[in-house]
C-alpha cells in the first residue's frame, strides 16, 4: 500500500505542478492580451491625436482663410474712403466754386445797385439793357453747370456701373473659392469617417479574436476536467479489477483443490505487479497525451501570436502609409491654396494699381479742367470788371458834368433873386457864421488827414521781414474788392472841391432857405466826415502795421493794444468835440431832431455794410490761403518726404493760427504776456484784413456812441 500511496503523491505534485504550470501560462497570456490592449489603446489614442492635429490644422487653415477675408474687406473699406475723400473733394470744389460765384454775384449787384442809384432817370434804359444781359449771363452760366453737373453725373454712374460689376465677378470668384473648400472639406470629413469605421472594425475584430481565444480556454479547461475524471476513473479501476481475477481464481480453484497461503501472496503480488504494470503503461500514455496536448497548445498559440504581429505590422504599416499619403495631400493642397492665394493678391495688387492710376488720371485731368474753368472764369470776370469800372467812370464824368451845369444855374438864379430877397436879420447871420466856423473846421480836419494819410502811404517799406506788402497795394487790393471805398474819397473829394457861395449871397437870399441849405451841407459833411476817420484811422493802423515786419508780432502784444487805445481816444476826442458842440449849437431846435436820428441810423447802416464786406473780404483771404495751401499739397504729392497727414497738420495749425489771432485781434483786452509765433509765410495780406477788421470794430463802437449822443 506504501508505493500506492507515494504514487498517488507524485501524481498530485505533478497535477499541482501542472495546474500551476497551466496557471502561469494562463496568466502569461492574459498579460499577452492586455499588452496587446494596451497597444491597440496607444494607437487608438495617437489615432485620435493626429486627427485632433489635423482638426487643429483644418481649423489654422481656416483662421488664414478668416484673416485673407478680413484683409480683402479692409482693403475695400480702403478704397471706399479713398472714393469718399474724393467725392468730398469735388463737393468742396464744387461748394468753393459756388461761393466763389456767389460772391462774385453779389459784387456784381452791388456794383449795379451803386450804378442804379448813380444814375438818373436818363439811363434807365442802360440798366434795363444790363439786366438782361446779366440775366441771359446767369441763364447761360446756370445751363453750363447743368450741363457739367449732368456730365459729372453720367461719369459717377458709369464709374458706379463698373464697380458694381467688378465686386459681383469678385463676389462670384469668392463664392466658387468656398465652395471648393467646402467641397475639400467634405472630402476630408468623409475620409475621416472612413478610417474611424476601420478603426472601430478593427477593434470589433480583436475583441471577437479575445471572445475566441476565451472560449478555446475554455474548451481546453473542460478537456483537462474530462481527462483528470478519467485519471480518477482509471485509479479506481485497479481494485475492482484486482478483486475480480481473485474471485474468479478462487471460483476456478475452489472446487479443486485449496491453495496455499503463499501461493495466495504469490498470486496476489502477480496481480498486484499486474496492476502497477497497466497503471505505468496508462501514466505513460497519459503523460505522452498530455505533451502532445501541450505542443499543439504551444504550436496554436506561436501561430496565432505570430499571425497577430504579422497583422499589427500590417495595420502599423497601412497606418503609417496613410499618415504619408494625408499629409502630402494636405501639402498639396495647401501649397495649391497658397500658390491661387499669392496669384489672387497679384491680381488684386494689379487691379489696385490701375485702379489708383485711373483715379489719379481722372483727378488729374478734372483738376486741369477745374483750373481751365476757373481760369476763363478769372478772365471773363475780370473783363466785366474792367468795363464796369469804365462805364462807371463815364458816368462819375457825366455826373461831374451835371453837378457843374447845377452849380451854374443856382449861382444864375441867385443872382437873378439878389433884388427880390429882403435883408436878414442878426438871428440867421449868427447861425450862418456858426456853420460856416464848423465847415471851415471840417475842412481843415479832412485835408489834415489827407495830407497825412498821404504821407503815411508815400512812406518807404521796411526792408525786413519776408513777403511784405506796401500800403498802395493793399489800398488798391481794398479799393477793388470794396467800391464803397473810392465812393468815399470822391464824395470828400466832391464835398471839399468847389468852395461855397453862401458868403457872398448872405445878405441877399432869405434865412429860411439858408438855414436848410447849410444844414443839409452841414450833416452831408458830417456823415463824411465820419467815413472819413474810419478809412483814415484804418490806413494809418495798415501803414503801421505795414511798417513792422510779420514775424515780429511773436513778442508780448502788450505795446500793440495799448496804441490802437491812443489812436481811439485820439481820434475820439476831436469827433465828440465837435459833435458836442455842434448838438449843444442846435439843441435849441427839436424839429430837427428826426432828420439826426434819420442820418445817424443811414451812418450805423453804412459802417456795417462796410464791416459785412470787411468779414467777407476776410473770409476770402482765408479761402485763399487755404486753396494755396492745398494746392502746396497737390504739388507736394509726388515728394515721399512729405506724407498727407504731415501736410493736413501743418493746414490745421495754419488755420488755428490765423484763428487765434483773429481772436487776439477783436478783443480789446489782450492778456499781458501772450506771446504768438505765426506758422504761416503768406499770412500778410490776412493779418492786414484781420487789423483792419478790428480797427473797424472800434471804430462802429465810437460812431455808435456819438450817434447815441445825438
Amino acid at each position: 500500500m506504501l508505493p500506492d500511496g507515494d504514487s498517488r503523491l507524485g501524481l498530485e505534485t505533478q497535477l499541482a505542478s501542472k495546474q500551476r504550470e497551466w496557471k502561469e501560462l494562463q496568466a502569461l497570456r492574459v498579460h499577452q492580451l492586455e499588452g496587446s490592449l494596451r497597444k491597440a489603446q496607444e494607437e487608438s489614442s495617437s489615432l485620435r491625436e493626429q486627427y485632433q492635429q489635423l482638426r487643429e490644422d483644418f481649423q489654422f487653415n481656416l483662421v488664414i482663410l478668416e484673416e485673407r477675408d478680413r484683409e480683402l474687406e479692409r482693403y475695400d473699406v480702403i478704397t471706399a474712403r479713398a472714393l469718399t475723400l474724393e467725392q468730398d473733394r469735388y463737393t468742396s470744389l464744387g461748394r468753393l466754386l459756388s461761393i466763389f460765384m456767389g460772391h462774385m454775384q453779389i459784387k456784381k449787384s452791388l456794383q449795379m445797385h451803386s450804378c442804379i442809384h448813380s444814375q438818373t432817370q436818363l439811363f434807365s434804359v442802360c440798366v434795363c439793357l444790363s439786366s438782361i444781359a446779366e440775366g441771359c449771363e446767369r441763364v447761360k452760366w446756370d445751363l453750363l453747370h447743368r450741363i457739367d453737373e449732368a456730365e459729372v453725373q453720367m461719369e459717377m454712374t458709369a464709374a458706379f456701373k463698373r464697380e458694381v460689376r467688378q465686386r459681383e465677378h469678385e463676389f462670384n470668384m469668392k463664392m466658387d473659392e468656398m465652395c471648393a473648400v467646402v467641397l475639400s472639406h467634405e472630402l476630408k470629413v468623409k475620409m475621416l469617417s472612413k478610417e474611424t469605421e476601420i478603426h472601430c472594425q478593427v477593434q470589433l475584430q480583436a475583441t471577437e479574436a479575445l471572445k475566441a481565444q476565451e472560449e478555446f480556454c475554455q474548451q481546453i479547461q473542460a478537456q483537462l476536467q474530462q481527462k483528470d475524471q478519467e485519471i480518477k476513473r482509471l485509479n479506481t479501476m485497479p481494485h475492482t479489477e484486482g478483486t475480480a481475477g481473485c474471485h474468479r481464481a478462487e471460483r476456478s480453484d475452489n472446487p479443486k483443490v485449496k491453495l496455499t497461503p503463499t501461493e495466495k501472496k504469490k498470486h496476489k503480488n502477480k496481480n498486484h505487479i499486474a496492476i502497477n504494470h497497466r497503471h505505468c503503461v496508462c501514466f505513460q500514455r497519459l503523460h505522452k497525451e498530455l505533451e502532445t496536448v501541450k505542443t499543439s497548445w504551444d504550436k496554436y498559440m506561436m501561430e496565432v501570436s505570430r499571425k497577430s504581429v504579422v497583422k499589427d505590422t500590417e495595420i502599423i504599416a497601412l497606418q503609417e502609409k496613410e499618415t504619408k499619403l494625408k499629409t502630402e495631400l494636405e501639402r498639396s493642397r495647401y501649397k495649391q491654396q497658397l500658390s491661387a492665394g499669392l496669384k489672387r493678391e497679384h491680381a488684386l495688387g494689379q487691379v489696385r494699381v490701375q485702379v489708383e492710376l485711373e483715379w489719379q488720371r481722372c483727378c488729374e485731368d478734372m483738376k486741369a479742367e477745374l483750373c481751365l474753368a476757373n481760369e476763363q472764369l478769372i478772365q471773363g470776370l475780370t473783363q466785366a470788371r474792367d468795363q464796369v469800372k469804365a462805364e462807371l467812370k463815364e458816368k462819375e464824368q457825366e455826373l461831374q458834368d451835371l453837378t457843374v451845369l447845377l452849380r451854374s444855374v443856382k449861382t444864375e438864379r441867385d443872382h437873378a433873386i439878389q433884388g427880390l430877397t429882403p435883408k436878414v436879420d442878426f438871428l440867421a447871420s449868427e447861425q450862418i457864421r456858426h456853420l460856416q466856423e464848423q465847415n471851415n473846421i471840417l475842412r481843415a480836419v479832412v485835408t489834415q488827414m489827407r495830407k497825412e494819410m498821404e504821407g503815411l502811404s508815400h512812406q518807404p517799406p521796411p526792408p525786413q521781414g519776408p513777403q511784405q506788402l506796401s500800403p498802395s497795394h493793399i489800398i488798391q487790393h481794398l479799393g477793388s474788392n470794396h467800391p464803397s471805398f473810392n465812393l468815399h474819397t470822391a464824395d470828400a473829394q466832391k464835398a471839399i472841391g468847389p468852395p461855397p457861395q453862401s458868403t457872398d449871397i448872405s445878405s441877399k437870399v432869405s434865412p429860411a432857405g439858408v438855414d436848410k441849405v447849410l444844414k443839409e451841407r452841414g450833416f452831408d459833411m458830417l456823415s463824411l466826415f465820419k467815413s472819413d476817420l474810419v478809412i483814415y484811422r484804418s490806413g494809418k493802423l495798415l501803414c503801421k502795421l505795414l511798417q513792422q515786419p510779420i514775424f515780429s508780432l511773436s513778442s508780448p502784444q502788450s505795446a500793440l493794444p495799448q496804441q490802437l487805445r491812443e489812436e481811439n481816444l485820439h481820434l475820439k476826442q476831436p469827433q465828440m468835440s465837435s459833435q458836442f458842440q455842434h448838438v449843444q449849437g442846435q439843441r435849441n431846435h427839436p424839429p430837427n431832431m428826426h432828420t439826426r436820428l434819420k442820418k445817424a441810423a443811414s451812418c450805423i447802416a453804412h459802417l456795417s455794410r462796410d464791416k459785412q464786406q470787411l468779414i467777407e473780404m476776410c473770409n476770402s483771404l482765408r479761402a485763399q490761403i487755404t486753396n494755396a495751401g492745398l494746392k502746396g499739397t497737390k504739388t507736394d504729392t509726388y515728394k515721399p518726404e512729405l506724407p498727407e497727414k504731415e501736410i493736413q497738420g501743418d493746414q490745421q495749425d495754419r488755420l488755428s493760427a490765423l484763428e487765434k489771432l483773429q481772436y487776439q485781434l477783436t478783443t480789446q483786452v489782450p492778456p499781458q504776456g501772450h506771446s504768438f509765433t505765426p506758422s504761416l509765410p503768406h499770412c500778410s495780406l490776412a493779418g492786414c484784413s484781420l487789423f483792419m477788421f478790428s480797427c473797424f470794430t472800434t471804430s462802429h463802437s465810437s460812431c455808435e456812441g456819438i450817434t447815441r449822443m445825438l
